[in-house]
């Protein structure tokens, strides 16, 4: 059926760019109608998806948050095994199922990583090793998912550096009210993204308003509170007389 499925997408998709994508996404939401799936779960599937960017580190947060209930981290373990046994173009699935899986075990229980080496080492193995697709034009897309399973792999076999890991990541949430710096890295790839990355940002929003123009640093706006007090403060050091702003 998955077959039959793909290759009807394929063609559809020669006509209807993006129409594939869609249909990946309506079949999901169909598969966890059908199974009768908890919020947390259909949660993991969203995470996972087909989208080509995430997962989104809010959505990775509370997942993991959820991780520290053994119901919570039975539901959403039993989704990313359902995720990582796909194959072919669903390649993201098992790219973005890995992504979560890492910044579980670095913000999450520490049985996260325990469980990983006792009962998944065999299947990350194989997607290290064997994971296999390339796209019509030839793109090696298989290569992500392999390089990233390689990641994984290394890190919860090496004990010393997941501490370091996990010791890093519970600094950075303290430190950002919770949210970690690291998420960032998670929030978006392209199709071709290098795994060693797991994606990235880019601060254009935030660039293109300094960069406003007619107004200087703030582009044409006030000045915020803290600049016009610095002002002032020049100005009395130079024995100006200063009056309010």
């Amino acid at each position: 059926m998955d077959s039959i499925l793909g290759t009807v997408t394929d063609k559809l998709d020669k006509f209807l760019p993006g129409a594939k994508q869609q249909v990946k996404q309506f079949a999901d939401k169909a598969k966890a109608y059908m199974n009768n799936m908890t919020e947390l779960e259909i949660k993991v599937m969203e995470a996972t998806n087909h989208e080509p960017w995430g997962p989104h580190g809010t959505a990775m947060q509370e997942i993991t948050n959820a991780a520290f209930t053994s119901d919570g981290l039975t539901q959403i373990m039993g989704v990313l095994d359902m995720r990582m046994a796909e194959v072919g173009d669903n390649w993201r699935l098992v790219y973005k199922s890995l992504l979560l899986l890492e910044y579980m075990v670095k913000h999450g229980p520490a049985r996260i990583a325990d469980a990983l080496l006792s009962n998944r080492l065999h299947r990350l193995e194989m997607l290290k090793e064997g994971f296999e697709y390339k796209e019509p034009s030839g793109r090696d897309q298989g290569i992500n998912v392999r390089q990233r399973a390689g990641a994984l792999v290394a890190l919860i076999s090496d004990r010393e550096r997941l501490a370091e890991e996990r010791e890093r990541a519970a600094k950075n949430s303290g430190k950002f009210g919770g949210v970690s710096s690291s998420q960032s890295r998670y929030g978006g790839f392209a199709g071709g993204a290098a795994a060693g990355g797991g994606g990235g940002y880019s601060s254009g929003g935030f660039d293109s308003a300094r960069q406003g123009g007619g107004g200087g640093a703030y582009g044409g706006r006030r000045a915020p509170r803290f600049a016009r007090r610095r002002r002032r403060r020049r100005r009395r050091r130079s024995g100006r007389r200063v009056r309010g702003v």
